[in-house]
């Protein structure tokens, strides 16, 4: 399968979400995106425990592997 290319837009682009499309997003601003990148680095298992914690589980997770 080959996927089509878009020639106009360079690798360095940067294409921001519609206005609309930010609000729902999970950062809402670009601040809150290095916040929680911070967080993610500093304690990975506690960040990604919160990620899972969103998700409905069968069966909960043990443990949080990085």
């Amino acid at each position: 399968m080959e996927i089509a290319q878009n020639k106009d837009i360079s690798k360095t682009a940067l294409i921001k979400p519609l206005k609309d499309n930010a609000i729902i997003s999970e950062f809402g601003s670009e601040d809150d995106y290095k916040k929680f990148y911070a967080d993610s680095t500093i304690d990975p298992e506690k960040y990604w425990d919160c990620i899972a914690s969103k998700f409905e589980w069968y069966k909960k997770y043990d443990k949080v592997i990085r």
